[in-house]
């Protein structure tokens, strides 16, 4: 298929433009990147503060609960049936608020996160084959030069009358050619094939996998938010049912 593809017209010039647009989209991405990241270690830290806190909040039931009971001490609340209850129904509301939130940085890490971390590496193949390409061109470029310079050697020889040593640079000459088109023939496939698969194919599996990842992240924070409010309207339909 490469063999009979046709470049399109001025690819040099649109390999160069394609480079300075995967050098700045691969900035960009290292920054977003890097926001997610702190977005994740926050959503953590959310959810450790939250446990934390039903924690302490378990301390101030007991504490309460104390408070109500006589045998440890000599004033106890009047209100202790009541107080205990409404105790309770906060407790539990906070500690089903707490285990909710723990899944919240996984949903983040799992499903924004790794597919952030696959696009960034996509860029950075994408930049590497870019970089091969620039690499192979120069040791076309260089193996052009070598030739150039031996066909002069040989030109001198020859108008100096040396046509024995002139003779001998015929093997490098051969060599030189040989080497010529390698790299000429390495650096056009290459070029070919950028345009004839990666770049298509980058762009393609691009929005195939965006789409993929927001349709998953979506769905899981739906559920999530379900399960939060579920936790606060239980909490409202408790406080209604005890006045």
């Amino acid at each position: 298929a490469l063999t009979n593809y046709t470049l399109p017209k001025q690819a040099d010039r649109l390999v160069a433009d394609i480079s300075s647009q995967i050098e700045s989209l691969e900035c960009v991405m290292r920054a977003l990147l890097h926001s997610c990241s702190s977005l994740v270690a926050n959503a953590y830290a959310y959810a450790a503060s939250l446990a934390d806190f039903k924690m302490r909040y378990q301390e101030v039931v007991k504490a309460e609960a104390s408070s109500t009971d006589t045998t440890q001490v000599e004033y106890a609340n009047k209100s202790d049936s009541q107080l205990l209850k409404v105790l309770q129904t906060m407790g539990d509301t906070f500690t089903r608020w707490s285990d909710i939130q723990t899944g919240e940085p996984r949903i983040i890490e799992r499903l924004l996160q790794e597919i952030l971390r696959y696009e960034h590496g996509c860029i950075l193949k994408l930049k590497e084959l870019l970089k091969l390409r620039r690499d192979v061109i120069r040791c076309h470029e260089k193996a052009l030069e070598t030739k150039i310079k031996h066909d002069r050697e040989k030109a001198t020889l020859e108008n100096t009358g040396r046509m024995d040593k002139a003779l001998r640079m015929d093997y490098k000459l051969k060599e030189d050619r040989e080497r010529v088109q390698i790299t000429y023939d390495h650096a056009l496939y290459m070029t070919k094939g950028l345009f004839f698969s990666e770049i298509n194919r980058f762009s393609t599996r691009k929005v195939q996998a965006l789409n993929e990842m927001m349709g998953t992240l979506s769905a899981a924070f739906v559920e999530h938010n379900k399960a939060v409010q579920e936790v606060w309207d239980n909490s409202i339909k408790s406080l209604h049912s005890r006045r």
